[in-house]
């Protein structure tokens, strides 16, 4: 059985061995008056969480249109990015009527006439109910996976 004192190393050991890792020093946090081996492992973390490139990172995408032919027939858009999840919000702007639709999500394609259909299989799509004019707007805002 591991002594407290012995398990904390443990987690140091695992943290520098991750800074390492990414490439990471703490030749100038050693310099620091007062440093000392808890200092270091929070500076270690500190290095690893703020200076790493993310495999993953979710931001707020805007498809102010999404890719596809506004020709009252299509119904299908491509976005820009991977939609992360299922947060997806679809607008659609007819502009004939002068008003402005959030669609609800549908599970069904396709789906009803004032709603959408996504699908987590195919992140990068959505179909609409119902087809947008060449005058209508459609507006898509998601989370976004990108890639650094």
């Amino acid at each position: 059985m591991s002594t407290p004192r012995e398990r904390v190393r443990a987690q140091r050991v695992k943290v520098y061995t991750r800074l390492r890792e990414v490439g990471g020093d703490l030749s100038e946090e050693r310099r620091k008056d007062g440093a000392n081996q808890r200092s270091l492992a929070l500076a270690a973390k500190k290095l690893i969480n703020e200076n790493t490139p993310r495999q993953d990172a979710e931001r707020l995408t805007v498809d102010d249109p999404p890719a596809g032919v506004f020709d009252g027939a299509n119904v299908t858009y491509q976005l820009t990015g991977q939609v992360a999840g299922h947060q997806v919000t679809v607008i659609w702007g007819d502009v004939a009527n002068t008003r402005t639709i959030a669609l609800t999500k549908s599970t069904v394609n396709p789906p009803p006439a004032d709603a959408f259909f996504f699908d987590f299989s195919n992140p990068d799509t959505v179909i609409v109910g119902t087809p947008p004019q060449a005058i209508d707007s459609l507006i898509v805002v998601y989370k976004s996976r990108e890639k650094f």
